[in-house]
């Protein structure tokens, strides 16, 4: 599927933020900022679409959503939308990365990441397992990390499987 028909179909979907809706505009040319994945995520005998919506000059992801082909056309199934956040395909399940940062950590270098793998089961996403990696302070320079160590909760939020309508 084309960027322009994907970016079609996120804005004409009901459940995606209007901040990430801001988002979906070219980032010069006519290109969008959008990475396309497709596969079975589902079973639903063709392919899923899993997109990851990101900035356009750091490409930070901002939202993933996976949508199921039926025949009515493209329905929301998955949707994580606090960045930064970024969705796979990986052998048949959905895996979410999202980097999480303390108080004074700069962009380039989170406190930690967690990735969350969510199967298919039923008729909705369900997670199947939970890893977080702590990052040393001391690697790669000065992280900054929080003067206290506690997470500010920036990047805490949960993903939220949809169930499609019916």
């Amino acid at each position: 599927m084309s960027q322009q028909k994907v970016v079609r179909l996120l804005l004409s979907d009901h459940s995606v933020s209007a901040e990430t809706k801001k988002d979906l505009r070219p980032c010069g040319g006519h290109d969008y900022p959008v990475d396309v994945s497709s596969g079975d995520l589902t079973g639903a005998g063709a392919p899923d679409l899993l997109v990851n919506v990101m900035t356009c000059g750091d490409a930070v992801g901002v939202a993933s959503y996976v949508y199921r082909k039926e025949k009515s056309g493209y329905v929301s199934v998955f949707r994580a939308e606090d960045p930064p956040v970024y969705a796979e395909i990986d052998r048949g399940d959905l895996v979410v990365t999202r980097q999480l940062y303390q108080k004074g950590d700069p962009v380039s270098y989170p406190s930690s990441e967690e990735v969350i793998t969510y199967g298919w089961h039923g008729d909705e996403f369900t997670e199947s397992y939970r890893m977080r990696n702590d990052y040393s302070k001391t690697v790669g320079g000065e992280n900054g990390g929080g003067e206290d160590g506690e997470d500010d909760g920036v990047g805490d939020g949960a993903a939220a499987p949809t169930s499609p309508p019916g």
